[in-house]
């Protein structure tokens, strides 16, 4: 762009119109500024151009020599006319004769470096008018950006007059004569009649090629598969690679341009830019939205010029690789910008796997999908011997020997509901949400006597005899670990809707536990049922120092259901006081119980309640999540969680794991005033990939000062 200074009048001093006036200093950016052109007073208009055109007015207010320096920095790098010819003499490649100059072996790659038109086909085309036109907005070679991952990379690239399109684009590092052996191949104008792939249909800009090392198969693979993958909208995709047994060409660009061949492989930013005959040789990262802008600290070097030969400009390249006026080398380091040569946007990382697939042992395995695991529970016999218990899809139970790796028994517990639940979609996907067979298994330890295994289910009662108007209350219910046998079960219900129809839940989580009751003037081993419904109670604060339990009790009935394991199995009376569907429970110690409860709909985090084993039924803290009175629906959500998934607990510090796994928040139960409440200290986020649907489900165990989170990847085997 041009830069104007101009001193107006004093009837309009500092005034930034008239700047056509004779008698303003008009520079072009290929002259240096010097201070005497910046006294106070003055005004600069500068004008630039990257892709729209930008003008900047400003007015000298004061003069300070390290500040005028600081502002001539960019300017001062520019390559002056005069001494443009002496410099490119300076390289040896520039005395090369034309034959033997790079235009001659890549005629086609020169051509578009330089940003002219080259025809799509051998014949005449009504394109083809004006050839020597230029069709290049911005054109790139060498590092300039890592996007994703450290494969992720912006090597080359070259985009229409408007930048909105990219013309060709090199996703991989490539070594620089191969990479203009691939690209002159990419334009060479090809024979109408033998096209294959109807380029006569699209526009020139619509033409879109990619250019990758011959043999990078991986990078090779990857693309083809997205552009096959492509809904056939838009740009037409071509995808180019050299034979791997190619004839090597006859020039050597390393030995042509050592200093650039060197940069542009060194695995640091090193790159150039060549956009409406600016030429800019540049350090670092790559600036923007595409990666292929730059500050003017980045800029090594500005050439002015229209360049006559891609060749012409590879030596003004080869001149222009100097920093703070010392010779720059491949193995120089520039803090400001080698420091992080990492991916800018980088994907999150896998998760850690404690173990490979090749190493587990393998107890049974099919390709039947219903037998799909859904539910997994370890349990020790009174013989000492491990062994597990899985649920599966089609609603089978199954007990396995952990210590000779065999089936002991299998038992069909719960109808097959996976068709008519549309368990997968689309033939493949899976969708976890609502699980038609075993949804859950718990187990009471019993170190004297063989276990009771206590499971539920996601389909409503009386499924598939009866319509789901006409269903029961969610039944939990126990079997037998030596063999399988129905023992009883537990109903949950909790009364009527708000409507008048009956509230039938699916059954969210099961714990075990000692709870006091009043009633009795004692503690009774309990099972503790979470369910998965809302349930409509007293605005209470976060202490509940207003909560009265018959109050509680007789507004309704509450989300939560304990029972009396060892006698009749009598369901006492429900936990009111959390008002979201209850997600996970834990018990921490003899004292307390926590319970987590999500939105309906959304199904983000709604409270976290701490409850009083030693006072049935009896609410301590809450730690809200969510604020429904918040009238900016931005502003409801008071945290950054989004799923629980798992709830550890260790003494009395609580863990809660997050999205598959891969976040943590803490809490811990503080007392003071004679009361005690949660506290939240807040959350901190792994960096790992997670998955919804059927990838990773995070699940977290803790034992003392240490934790962790299991990780399992679903698959439509078992």
């Amino acid at each position: 762009g041009n830069i104007v200074i101009q001193c107006p009048d004093e009837e309009r001093r500092g005034g930034y119109e008239d700047f056509d006036d004779p008698d303003a200093h008009v520079l072009s950016s290929n002259t240096k500024l010097s201070n005497s052109l910046l006294p106070p007073g003055y005004v600069i208009k500068v004008t630039y151009d990257y892709g729209t055109t930008t003008m900047i007015y400003l007015k000298v207010l004061s003069v300070k020599a390290k500040a005028v320096q600081s502002l001539l920095q960019y300017f001062s790098l520019e390559a002056t006319a005069s001494k443009m010819m002496e410099e490119l003499k300076t390289v040896p490649a520039y005395q090369l004769p034309k034959e033997k100059q790079v235009d001659s072996y890549f005629p086609h790659a020169s051509k578009v470096f330089l940003g002219y038109y080259v025809p799509i086909f051998t014949e005449n085309d009504e394109r083809d008018a004006g050839v020597n036109r230029k069709v290049m907005g911005c054109v790139t070679m060498g590092l300039s950006g890592k996007i994703r991952s450290e494969q992720d990379i912006i090597f080359c690239s070259m985009e229409d007059r408007t930048q909105s399109r990219d013309l060709l684009f090199c996703p991989c590092l490539i070594e620089p004569t191969e990479l203009l052996q691939v690209v002159d191949k990419a334009w060479e104008p090809r024979d109408r009649s033998a096209d294959t792939d109807d380029l006569e249909q699209f526009r020139y800009d619509w033409i879109n090629r990619w250019v990758v090392e011959a043999d990078n198969d991986e990078v090779y693979e990857n693309i083809s598969e997205m552009h096959s993958s492509d809904s056939g909208f838009g740009s037409k995709k071509l995808l180019f690679r050299l034979p791997k047994d190619r004839k090597r060409s006859g020039f050597d660009f390393e030995k042509a341009f050592p200093k650039t061949y060197a940069m542009l492989l060194c695995g640091k930013f090193r790159w150039f830019q060549y956009k409406k005959d600016v030429l800019r040789v540049i350090v670092g990262r790559g600036v923007g939205l595409d990666s292929r802008q730059c500050e003017g600290q980045q800029i090594l070097r500005t050439w002015k010029h229209e360049f006559t030969s891609f060749h012409e400009l590879l030596c003004a390249v080869e001149v222009s690789w100097v920093w703070k006026g010392q010779e720059l080398t491949a193995d120089a380091v520039l803090p400001e910008f080698d420091t992080d040569l990492g991916p800018s946007r980088s994907l999150p990382r896998e998760p850690p796997c404690c173990g490979e697939e090749k190493d587990a042992i393998v107890i049974s395995s099919c390709s039947d999908k219903k037998k799909l695991v859904t539910a997994l529970a370890i349990s020790e016999e009174a013989d000492g011997k491990t062994v597990l218990y899985s649920g599966h899809d089609d609603g089978t139970l199954t007990k396995w020997s952990l210590d000779n790796n065999e089936e002991i028994w299998s038992k069909s517990i719960y109808s097959d509901g996976t068709k008519d639940f549309e368990r997968y979609i689309g033939g493949t996907g899976v969708c976890i949400k609502d699980t038609p067979g075993v949804a859950g298994i718990a187990i009471r330890p019993n170190p004297s006597k063989t276990p009771i295994v206590y499971t539920w289910t996601d389909a409503y009662d009386g499924y598939p005899q009866s319509e789901f108007d006409d269903r029961g209350p969610s039944r939990l219910k126990a079997w037998s670990g030596k063999d399988g046998q129905y023992m009883h079960h537990y109903i949950c219900d909790v009364g009527e809707e708000r409507e008048g129809s009956k509230a039938y839940p699916s059954i969210s989580t099961v714990v075990f536990c000692k709870v006091y009751y009043e009633e009795f003037c004692t503690t009774l081993d309990s099972i503790v049922v979470g369910l998965h419904c809302c349930s409509n109670t007293i605005e209470y604060d976060e202490s509940y120092s207003e909560f009265d339990l018959e109050e509680a009790q007789e507004f309704s009935e509450g989300n939560i259901v304990p029972f009396l394991e060892h006698s009749t199995g009598r369901a006492m009376s429900s936990w009111r006081g959390q008002g979201g569907m209850i997600r996970a429970m834990a018990v921490v110690g003899t004292e307390y119980l926590v319970s987590f409860s999500i939105r309906m709909g959304h199904g983000l985090p709604d409270s976290m309640v701490l409850w009083s084993l030693e006072q049935a039924g009896v609410p301590l803290s809450r730690k809200d999540f969510w604020d429904p009175c918040q009238r900016n629906r931005l502003k409801q959500q008071l945290t950054r969680l989004q799923e629980i998934d798992g709830i550890s607990v260790e003494g009395k510090d609580i863990l809660l794991a997050d999205n598959c796994g891969d976040r943590i928040a803490a809490v811990t139960i503080e007392e003071g005033d004679g009361k005690s409440f949660l506290k939240f200290h807040g959350y901190a986020n792994f960096g790992s990939r997670y998955y919804e649907g059927e990838g990773f489900h995070g699940r977290m165990a803790m034992s003392k000062s240490k934790y962790g989170i299991i990780a399992m990847e679903i698959s439509p085997t078992a």
